[in-house]
């Protein structure tokens, strides 16, 4: 999941002409290759990092106006 290829917006629906339109990069530079994520609605994230077997599963709620669901560091 992490390997070079398009990375489109998931938070919008997408097209075979706008994924060849992408760009082509990882998706988390510096993150091990066996690492894979899946991202659901509302903020749902699940990580699986086999190499330090560790899941770790986020079911909280999207913040408003955060495209990506993942809680804000504190100020």
């Amino acid at each position: 999941m992490n390997a070079r290829g398009p990375v489109v917006d998931p938070l919008k629906p997408s097209t075979r002409e706008r994924s060849s339109a992408a760009p082509r990069r990882r998706l988390v530079d510096g993150a091990p290759h066996d690492m894979h994520w899946a991202l659901g609605f509302g903020g749902q994230v699940v990580q699986v990092d086999p190499g330090s077997d560790t899941v770790v599963v986020r079911l909280g709620r999207n913040v408003p106006g955060d495209r990506t669901g993942l809680p804000k560091p504190p100020k």
